[in-house]
C-alpha cells in the first residue's frame, strides 16, 4: 500500500488528467492514480479448480473437466487487497475530489484544488510533529 503522501500525488495526477478531459469527466481513466477509483473488494474464500477424481462431462461429444471448490490458498493476499480497497474508498469519500455522474463517469468537484491544498498542508503538519 502506498503512503498517504504518495497517494496524494496520485490524486493530483488523476485530478489533472480529468481536468484535461471534456466536462472534466471520464468513464475509464487511464492515468496515474486511476486505481483510486476502485470499489470495495470481497476476498474469495474458495476458488474453483478442475477435479481430477471426477469423470469428465460429455458436452456435444467433447470431454469437459468437472470442477470443485477448494479453500483459497491466497486468502491472506486477498484480505490485504480488500483492506487496501476499503482504505481507498474511505479516503475518496473523505476527500470528496471526484464523484460518479451517470452519463459522464467520474467527474471533478469544482473545489478540488482547495481540497488538495488543504490535504497537503494537513499531511505536512502531521509529518512535522
Amino acid at each position: 500500500m502506498r503512503s498517504a503522501i504518495e497517494r496524494l500525488g496520485d490524486w493530483e495526477a488523476l485530478c489533472n488528467w480529468l481536468e484535461d478531459r471534456p466536462y472534466n469527466a471520464s468513464y475509464n481513466p487511464n492515468c496515474r492514480g486511476a486505481y483510486l477509483l476502485t470499489g470495495f473488494y470481497s476476498p474469495h474464500k474458495t476458488i474453483r479448480v478442475d477435479d481430477p477424481d471426477a469423470p469428465p462431462l460429455l458436452i456435444n461429444g467433447r470431454a469437459v473437466a468437472r470442477q470443485k471448490d477448494i479453500p483459497n490458498p491466497n486468502m491472506e493476499a486477498e484480505k490485504e487487497t480488500a483492506r487496501n480497497c476499503r482504505t481507498i474508498v474511505l479516503e475518496r469519500r473523505r476527500l470528496r475530489l471526484v464523484f460518479w455522474s451517470t452519463g459522464h463517469g467520474w467527474r471533478l468537484h469544482s473545489d478540488y484544488r482547495e481540497k488538495l491544498a488543504a490535504e497537503r498542508a494537513k499531511l505536512e503538519q502531521e509529518g512535522e510533529q
